[in-house]
């Protein structure tokens, strides 16, 4: 075995990192530019005013979806006999 031999893998030089770094604030930037405009998006779309309506039998939910369906309705209601 001769020892003098070069070696086969020449080592790497240390480098600064400063490449690394602006590659990661850059992805940074990036990441925040894209997540705050899928918000805006998202925030501009039509929301819709949904409501379940939930009670006891016999509390007046059905008369209450009425009124909120037409506002002109006057009824009437009875208590149900059983």
């Amino acid at each position: 075995m001769d020892i003098d031999k070069e070696p086969i893998i020449e080592p790497i030089g240390l480098s600064t990192g400063i490449e690394y770094t602006w590659a990661t604030v850059s992805a940074a930037v990036f990441a925040v530019i894209i997540v705050y405009v899928l918000l805006i998006l998202r925030s501009r779309r039509k929301q819709k005013n949904t409501f379940l309506i939930v009670g006891l039998s016999d509390s007046g939910k059905t008369l209450i979806f009425s009124k909120l369906i037409n506002k002109d309705v006057n009824q009437t209601t009875y208590t149900s006999i059983k």
